[in-house]
């Protein structure tokens, strides 16, 4: 027979049951939290450490202490690993761990495993073992080697780095959260109680009381999250996160009344946390009218939120989110603000500046298509704009007209009166043409006294029409430079597209011809090319 229970060992077994209800527990109620399935794996592996420690208690043979020694360790280097990952986990710093850095933790737990189960062959981790007898079984006794106080060593440090990680969680937690941070901090606590004891006490009958700390942290750690959710999204490591926060939060119940607000909220509100929790949203953020009424609308959008701040006009970025239950049943509702006044102002300076700029360009793109004295359009945008009505006229088969003027003894009317008359008389044509044209037509100032009007689908008699209603007023209208009457005439040829030329470039030059024999023949005329 290789197996007698002990007649002292029940106890055990109710410690191993009560350890794995706990991890099943932890299991079922939050199997979607990394943290509570890391609770998991310790309360599994806590329960292994017992049973393995009664089958090494109930096993007579030698053979048979050394398998169950063997097992025993499986749990005994993998519990402080993991108390370690669900303290980390559960204060909110997941982000610290990922796959290679949890194998690296892992790692020398592996060796030291290594060590225990090829010990016979080697004193790195016992310098020796030996049986020595104890009524009708064999005891094993063993002197320590090397190995085994680095893993003692490791398991304090895994419980010590988890310690202070909870008890950092601890100080900077406040409200519901430090209960949460206090009963991480209390469970890490409990292995050093348990191990102080086994150091000065020794063993209670065949009981280690570290080995049940660990037990007890578990149903700690299980009642934090049956009744304050020490696992959900990881509300520990949240507080930190809200405290830090620099946009304000307000949390308010299915009343409206206020049950956590931030640090930001806090300094905006210029109050204390004692003077606001429990407080109706109406009461706090009484005079803030924009504010309430978005909070009492059914709107879930953020709004930008026009309040008077300590007698400046604020802007707030305001944004409202239900707080539902696994059910759909909203139980209140979060509000996240953020001061956006410097933004919006920033905009506006930037929006006016935007305006400026267009309208700088717009100004800039007249002054590269206008001629400075007349107003009219130059040379190159008329040559342009009329190569886009070309190609339009020859897809449509439609007309193109070809006006060119020329002010009679222009020259000679500088001479005489000076520049500045004469500016005067382009001037009095400049206003005459536009008159007697179309929006569709294009006037230009071509050079000098010369000017082009391109007609858009307009026979050439059409065309001589308008032309004379413009060389009638033109030599009716009279300018007055220095007291002197200035009258002057025009000359103008006309040419038609496809009429008369085959190109945009043929009917400029053919109107420019016909305008050469009006003036030959006597000036203040039109003239048609072929005419």
């Amino acid at each position: 027979m290789y197996f007698r229970l002990p007649d002292d060992v029940l106890y055990l077994f109710v410690i191993a049951f009560i350890s794995a209800i706990t991890g099943m527990n932890a299991f079922y109620r939050r199997q979607n939290s990394v943290a509570a399935r890391a609770l998991t794996l310790l309360m599994a592996f806590s329960t292994f450490w017992t049973l393995f420690y009664i089958l090494e208690l109930s096993s007579i043979g030698m053979k048979t202490q050394l398998i169950a020694n063997g097992l025993a360790y499986i749990p005994i280097v993998t519990v402080p690993v993991l108390l370690m990952i669900f303290i980390i986990v559960a204060s909110g710093h997941l982000d610290l761990l990922n796959y290679k850095r949890v194998a690296l933790l892992f790692l020398l737990p592996f060796i030291i495993l290594i060590l225990v189960w090829t010990s016979e062959h080697h004193t790195l981790f016992y310098r020796s073992i030996n049986f020595v007898p104890d009524g009708d079984r064999m005891v094993m006794t063993i002197q320590r080697g090397l190995f085994y106080w680095v893993n003692v060593a490791y398991a304090y440090l895994c419980i010590l780095i988890g310690t202070v990680v909870a008890f950092i969680l601890f100080f900077e937690s406040k409200g519901l959260f430090r209960m949460q941070a206090a009963i991480l901090a209390t469970g890490t606590l409990l292995p050093w109680i348990g191990s102080f004891v086994d150091i000065s006490v020794g063993t209670i009958g065949n009981l280690h009381i570290m080995q049940v700390s660990f037990v007890v942290s578990g149903i700690l750690f299980m009642s934090g999250i049956l009744k304050f959710g020490i696992t959900d999204v990881s509300p520990v490591g949240l507080r930190v996160l809200i405290d830090r926060m620099e946009a304000m939060m307000v949390v308010a119940n299915h009343q409206y009344k206020i049950v956590e607000v931030n640090p930001s909220m806090l300094n905006f509100l210029d109050m204390t946390r004692g003077n606001v929790i429990g407080k109706k949203i109406a009461d706090v953020f009484s005079g803030w009218n924009p504010l309430l009424a978005h909070f009492d609308s059914d709107t879930m959008d953020s709004a930008d939120i026009l309040i008077s701040y300590q007698g400046k006009d604020r802007y707030l970025d305001v944004g409202k989110f239900p707080l539902n239950t696994s059910r759909g049943v909203t139980i209140g509702m979060l509000s996240i603000m953020t001061d956006v006044t410097s933004r919006i102002e920033t905009n506006r300076c930037l929006e006016k500046q935007l305006e400026q700029i267009k309208s700088l360009q717009n100004e800039l793109r007249e002054q590269a298509i206008r001629d400075p004295l007349t107003g009219l359009y130059n040379r190159r945008f008329q040559k342009e704009i009329t190569l886009q009505y070309f190609s339009s006229v020859k897809r449509e088969k439609k007309t193109l007209g070809f006006l060119f003027i020329d002010i009679d003894n222009f020259k000679s009317l500088n001479d005489e009166f000076g520049h500045q008359a004469g500016d005067e008389v382009l001037l009095t044509l400049s206003r005459i043409l536009i008159e007697n044209v179309r929006q569709s037509d294009v006037v230009s100032r071509y050079g000098g006294e010369e000017f082009l009007v391109v007609f858009l689908d307009v026979s050439s008699e059409e065309i001589l029409k308008r032309a004379e209603n413009m060389r009638t007023a033109f030599a009716a209208s009279a300018s007055f430079h220095s007291g002197n009457q200035i009258s002057a005439t025009l000359s103008a040829g006309i040419a038609t597209y496809p009429r008369h030329a085959d190109s945009l470039e043929e009917g400029i030059r053919l109107a420019d011809k016909a305008l050469y024999q009006a003036k030959v023949t006597g000036k203040n005329r039109i003239v048609i090319v072929g005419d």
